[in-house]
Formats: C-alpha cells, structure tokens, sequence
C-alpha cells in the first residue's frame, strides 16, 4: 500500500505540474480585442474569429465548427468524444472542472505576457444541465478570474434561447 501511495501521489503531482495548453508551433500573439467579458450573438462571433487566429484561445464549445488550430478545445457533452484538434470532452455538470482549467490556463498565458482568451459557446446548454444560480456563480467566478490576468471572456449567447429577465441579469453580473 505504501508503494501505490507513493506511486499516486508522484502521478498526481506530474498531472498537475503539466501545463499543455500552448504547446504548438505557431507564432503566439496577443488577441486584437479588449479584456474583459464580452457578451455576442453567433454572427457577432464569427466576425472575432478572424482577430483570433493566432492567440491562445481556450474553448468550451458545443459547435465545434468555430474551433480553430491551435486553439485548446473542449467539447461540452455527456457522450465521451475525441476528434482531431479537441481537447476532450467536459461533463456540462462539471463546472468546477472548467474553473481549474481556465486557471490554469490563464496561468500560463501570464507566465508567457500573453493575455488569455476563454471562449464559452453553450451558456444555453449548461443552463439546462445545472440550475441558473449555480451557472452564474461559475461565470461570475471567470470572469474574475479573467479580469485579475488580464484576459478576455466572450460568451456566445443566442440572446432569443434565454429569458429577458435572465439575459438581463447575465449581463449585469458579467458585463
């Protein structure tokens, strides 16, 4: 038993110590876009796209379609998954691991000088997974933790798939 002790807490400690999030050979440059949160319609997004390309953006995605190369994505599903330039699969019930992800990441993009961009596309998806308090406690939560490094959070939201009411409050905790 010591020796699986041991042996656990050695792995536990190269599983933490690894920082994977901008291992890639492409010229890494800071986004053209302010810091902060920024609240957009999927058109609007598409059109941010472009300004992008080459930062280090980390993704929580349900339409994979505006996953880019390089970027660090992850597919917001109960179904296990793994295609291509995705990350992995989250459980939408599992925001405290989005939370530990994107601190780590924005940890790395502050060790580098590099502001951190977090792309979430499916407010709409882990609201119906997880009640309304509990998803705006997670995106008050990193927003804050974007603010203090820095960074940029751009939720992509279809302003018709939440209530007026509850947009409302969205933006006035984020915004």
């Amino acid at each position: 038993s010591t020796i699986l002790t041991v042996m656990m807490a050695y792995s536990m400690y190269r599983l933490t110590s690894t920082r994977k999030f901008l291992e890639r050979g492409i010229d890494v440059k800071a986004p053209e876009i302010h810091s902060g949160t920024i609240i957009v319609q999927p058109k609007e997004f598409e059109t941010l796209l472009p300004k992008l390309e080459n930062a280090p953006v980390l993704a929580f995605l349900r339409d994979l379609e505006y996953s880019r190369e390089g970027w660090r994505t992850y597919f917001v599903t109960a179904v296990p998954f793994k295609r291509g330039n995705i990350a992995g699969t989250l459980n939408p019930t599992d925001l405290a691991k989005m939370t530990e992800i994107t601190f780590q990441y924005l940890e790395e993009t502050s060790r580098m000088g590099v502001p951190g961009v977090v792309v979430i596309d499916c407010v709409e998806y882990l609201s119906m997974y997880n009640s309304w308090d509990s998803l705006m406690k997670f995106l008050s939560k990193l927003r804050d933790l974007v603010m203090v490094k820095g960074g940029t959070l751009i939720l992509v939201i279809d302003r018709n798939s939440v209530e007026e009411r509850l947009f409302n409050q969205l933006r006035k905790l984020l915004e």
